[in-house]
């Protein structure tokens, strides 16, 4: 009988070193699962912000599509005429018989006070 005891302990090892090795997978493999998961997760949340951020960059180029159709448009809707006066009122340019005047309108005079608080900054500078 004592035979018998010894021969099942030595079944009894590798038993053991195999129960521990499959409980090591196990949790390994449970490990796994659970990184998949948790990236699976938050690769649709990207996917759904992203799809939100291009469906307003579409709108967006749509809009300004139509503000140069538009700016278009009213390029096309000038005339030479148009052209100058647009030259003489921003560019301050003159046709070839005029004279160009430009007046400057004096600035709004300060008070002695404000005067002096901004020579002292200035000599600070």
């Amino acid at each position: 009988m004592v035979r018998l005891r010894k021969r099942s302990l030595k079944f009894e090892k590798p038993n053991r070193i195999k129960k521990r090795y499959y409980s090591f997978l196990t949790i390994v493999l449970l490990l796994c699962i659970g990184i998949t998961i948790k990236s699976t997760f938050e690769n649709i949340l990207k996917i759904v912000s992203y799809q939100g951020k291009i469906k307003e960059m579409k709108k967006i180029q749509i809009e300004t599509a139509q503000k140069n159709e538009n700016l278009k448009k009213q390029l096309g809707d000038l005339d030479a005429r148009s052209y100058e006066a647009i030259a003489r009122n921003n560019l301050k340019m003159s046709g070839e018989d005029e004279v160009l005047i430009i007046i400057h309108e004096p600035e709004e005079k300060t008070p002695k006070k404000e005067q002096k608080s901004k020579n002292k900054d200035k000599k600070k500078d």
